[in-house]
């Protein structure tokens, strides 16, 4: 069999398939003290190399993938006006923290301790002007099972930012899909966005902006100074037969010799697919081209799903 066709790109910016700007933090930052989340969080191994990819890359993690624009608008509206929500892989916060700033009463669910860590730090930080924040719930948790979530409802079950690509068969899809459609109110929503496969986009993974020059306005920070991530190398291998994505990120920082890197898989669905993962799940809904509820075209770089129970 042949090897992978690997390509590779040499980038100052985003190195995931959502393409935006570098954002700086300091190094102060890098090393923040452990939050309360420890002291109320039942924390498990894995040797999930999703898992082990986001638990370090949790301290660049919101520099290094911003979210792409309309994400956070799309999710804080489709909320709005709900009482509750469950986010399933929420990661470092930054859509939990609008949430809690709307006044959402949100549980948030994500199988990295680290990523989670991050999150309740960014909740303490607010906790003084948002008082709703102490409020949010955070679990080590992960999909299909959502095991802490047992006899729960939630107005809005969210699988946002990817989450739903690290489902590796059509077999776990279908579960996460019937388990979430399960902890929906009858009247609730299912919002999930993913990644268009490579061969049904124009703007695939991998196409991103940026040459890591010392002198372009994404190396630098809001103050002038030389952002934490100097320039970025993404390698992504494509299995068509299988539907699989493999990506290899190497993050190169100033203030370290040694680049950060992670290694992990994905699984893409097809428009096909959905329309039957939908039904098979009881589930029934639309799929849209974008977060602004754009139809499905060749310039779609993501799927949005929108779905309730049958």
């Amino acid at each position: 069999m042949a090897s992978p066709n690997y390509r590779a790109w040499r980038v100052g910016s985003v190195p995931s398939r959502r393409c935006t700007r570098w954002h700086s933090i300091s190094p102060q930052q890098w090393d923040t003290p452990r939050s309360r989340f420890e002291k109320g969080c039942h924390v498990t191994e894995t040797d999930n190399p999703a898992v082990e990819a986001y638990d370090t890359l949790a301290g660049i993690y919101d520099l290094a993938i911003p979210d792409p624009a309309g994400f956070t608008d799309f999710y804080l509206d489709s909320c709005r006006g709900v009482e509750t929500v469950l986010y399933v892989g929420c990661g470092t916060g930054r859509l939990l923290a609008g949430m809690a700033e709307s006044g959402i009463l949100v549980v948030g669910v994500d199988p990295s301790t680290e990523m989670l860590r991050r999150a309740q730090e960014r909740l303490d930080s607010m906790a003084s002007r948002v008082p709703n924040s102490r409020d949010v719930e955070l679990t080590v948790d992960q999909l299909p099972e959502l095991g802490s979530q047992e006899g729960r409802l939630y107005d809005r079950v969210i699988a946002a930012g990817g989450a739903f690509e690290y489902l590796m068969t059509t077999r776990d899809q279908i579960a996460a899909l019937r388990r979430m459609g399960e902890l929906l109110t009858p009247d609730g929503q299912l919002l999930i966005d993913v990644a268009a496969p490579p061969f049904a986009s124009r703007t695939p993974r991998g196409n991103y902006v940026g040459d890591g020059s010392a002198s372009s306005d994404d190396s630098l920070g809001p103050d002038g100074s030389a952002s934490l991530v100097k320039s970025s190398e993404v390698r992504f291998a494509y299995d068509h037969f299988h539907q699989v994505l493999e990506s290899r990120c190497h993050f190169y920082l100033h203030e370290q010799d040694d680049p950060v890197a992670v290694a992990y898989r994905t699984r893409y669905t097809t428009i096909a697919e959905w329309r039957m993962l939908l039904p098979l799940a009881g589930l029934r809904g639309q799929i849209f081209g974008g977060f602004r509820g754009e139809p499905v075209t060749r310039n779609s770089s993501n799927f949005v799903i929108s779905a309730g129970v049958a």
